[in-house]
């Protein structure tokens, strides 16, 4: 998961900084994450480190922001980039995870509590976004 965390970090920061950014990374890379954010809070549910609610709460807010996202490509050909909020609560996510990963349970719930007001945060700021987009293609 760690290998996991730091090879994407890496990877966006190279395609920015050598001006490789495609159309496609920009979708496909915020997909994957979430995919692979998804899959690894449901091993953790299985294993039975993680609470559901916690998941469920998780899960459907990127099911949100996906299902926002693809409406505002296919009608404005736009794709939304994260923001600085989302990359905050990403790396909180990343901490989160590692610390019910190896059993550090009191320091995973102190992330996890630490991770809602920033994902609220970033999810309103999306929201807004995704409102000025849907505005601007009446």
């Amino acid at each position: 998961m760690l290998i996991s965390l730091l090879s994407d970090g890496v990877d966006g920061y190279l395609a920015r900084r050598l001006h490789q950014e495609s159309e496609i990374g920009k979708f496909l890379d915020p997909l994957c994450d979430k995919i692979s954010l998804a899959a690894i809070l449901i091993a953790l549910l299985i294993v039975d480190s993680i609470p559901l609610w916690a998941v469920i709460l998780i899960v459907g807010r990127d099911l949100l922001i996906l299902s926002g996202s693809y409406v505002i490509l296919r009608q404005r050909s736009v794709v939304l980039t994260s923001n600085i909020l989302g990359k905050i609560t990403g790396f909180i996510f990343g901490l989160m995870i590692l610390a019910y990963a190896i059993n550090m349970r009191r320091v995973a719930t102190i992330f996890l509590y630490l991770s809602i007001p920033v994902m609220i945060g970033a999810f309103i700021s999306y929201v807004q976004n995704y409102i000025k987009l849907m505005k601007g293609a009446k």
